[in-house]
């Protein structure tokens, strides 16, 4: 098993600059009612942005700058496609492994030597090292949950026309309001052998590319504009039973 040796805090905002829809739960939906809402939390119903969302947006946008097809190993197995870096095969997938990863897979990374074998000089057997998920995105929380809900929630009118009839059918969205901030929080895992750099270069590519992008549904028509930036990473080294946290000064996000 690879040894973890360390875990890195990273700490942001996220600021909506067009209101945000990442859809929650329609099931208390009242008459007359907004038939899109937003994702919430707890009993007054405070919005939040799920973690996965966040992941996975950033995942496929990596993913698709670097011109994979596919973003794990059974598409890619099926289109017998697996020999070219068609899918996520790199620092991205250290960064949201998981379930490409199965046992036939496991046997021909040690088969094959390939590019998840570390190429470390104290790894030359060929063993995988890239199984562990590295990256972990929290949900995240309004950094002011006691701003009033009514600046925080808006209702977007919106119709959708039959083009065969003409007729239009009016449908409630409710958004994140312009100017609402989230607290984000991510953990990276780092395990010996990892090229750290590299892994928060992917990251900050991903960050770079939302920025210009949208978040959640609705991009196409003015929904998801956010502006993501990094305030400060914190290094975990866990020891003895105790956590000594200084601060990790051996990269900088670049943010544009």
């Amino acid at each position: 098993m690879t040894k973890l040796e360390y875990k890195l805090e990273i700490e942001g905002r996220i600021e909506v600059k067009t209101g945000l829809h990442i859809g929650g739960s329609d099931i208390d939906l009242e008459i007359g009612g907004k038939d899109n809402q937003v994702a919430k939390y707890g009993s007054d119903g405070r919005p939040y942005i799920p973690g996965t969302s966040l992941s996975g947006k950033l995942r496929d946008l990596i993913a698709r700058s670097k011109g994979y097809k596919y973003l794990d190993y059974n598409s890619a197995k099926q289109n017998d496609d697996i020999e070219t870096k068609s899918w996520d095969q790199e620092y991205l997938a250290l960064l949201f492994a998981g379930q490409p990863f199965n046992a036939n897979f496991k046997k021909e990374i040690k088969k094959k030597k390939t590019f998840w074998s570390n190429k470390s000089n104290n790894n030359k057997n060929g063993e995988a090292l890239c199984i562990n998920t590295r990256l972990l995105v929290r949900d995240d929380f309004e950094l002011d949950p006691d701003k009033l809900l009514e600046k925080v929630l808006e209702d977007k009118s919106e119709n959708t026309i039959n083009r065969n009839t003409g007729i239009a059918n009016p449908r409630h969205v409710e958004r994140v309001s312009r100017g609402t901030e989230f607290k984000l929080k991510m953990i990276l895992d780092v395990y010996e052998h990892d090229e750290v750099d590299k892994l928060l270069e992917t990251l900050n590519l991903g960050i770079n590319l939302l920025n210009y992008d949208y978040l959640g549904g609705m991009g196409s028509r003015g929904s998801g504009e956010v502006r993501i930036t990094i305030d400060n990473i914190i290094k975990l080294v866990f020891s003895g039973g105790k956590i000594n946290r200084t601060n990790f000064t051996e990269y900088t996000f670049s943010i544009e």
